[in-house]
């Protein structure tokens, strides 16, 4: 049902609770975005959603975060590539499109920056994974970017939270490149999303 169903009109937590169990809820994003770990059928999915309309906290608006969902669906769609997440179906609902992932084992690389000190972080432990793994996992990212550019994609916050590291079998996978631009663009938000860390001077 989640995979074949093209919209709704419950809530999206409703409705996903009347066809499985939500075992994870994602809800601590500056995006405001609202996503969730569920199980159906026995089948896991990371479901993300434009978060509640009535937020007003986050830097976007909720037209502004369905439109990013919706950037994103089409960078994914766009690009087929084994580090990325893959997108099985879009979900149409009175508060946005439900985008249904699949569900990746793995650590994010990204922690709040009171944690990276922490040597049990994964941020701490892919740090001192031998340099050789290290160059394979950048190898990959790299290669996926060669590719979303020979597609005329502009990268855009992209950083260390976007990185979901499994350490068991060595697999990176690539999400969140919602706020990726379709060719050259023009900043018309003023300082754009993303750490100081990563972003140019």
């Amino acid at each position: 049902m989640l995979l074949t169903t093209n919209s709704i009109q419950q809530a999206p937590p409703i409705y996903l609770r009347s066809i499985g169990e939500i075992f994870a809820v994602f809800d601590q994003q500056d995006s405001g975005n609202l996503s969730y770990g569920v199980t159906v059928d026995g089948q896991r999915y990371f479901v993300k959603t434009a978060g509640d309309p009535a937020d007003t906290n986050p830097y976007l608006d909720h037209a502004g975060r369905v439109e990013l969902l919706r950037n994103g669906v089409r960078l994914t769609q766009s690009c087929d590539h084994a580090v990325l997440c893959q997108l099985h179906n879009v979900i149409e609902s009175p508060a946005g499109p439900l985008l249904v992932y699949e569900w990746v084992t793995g650590e994010l690389l990204g922690v709040p920056r009171a944690q990276r000190g922490n040597p049990a972080s994964a941020y701490q432990r892919f740090r001192a994974l031998p340099g050789e793994e290290i160059l394979l996992v950048l190898d990959q990212v790299y290669d996926l970017h060669r590719r979303l550019a020979a597609l005329g994609w502009v990268a855009c916050d992209l950083y260390d939270g976007c990185l979901l590291y499994d350490f068991a079998t060595k697999k990176i996978r690539v999400m969140d490149l919602d706020t990726y631009h379709q060719g050259p663009f023009t900043n018309t938000m003023g300082r754009m999303f993303g750490s100081s860390r990563f972003m140019a001077p």
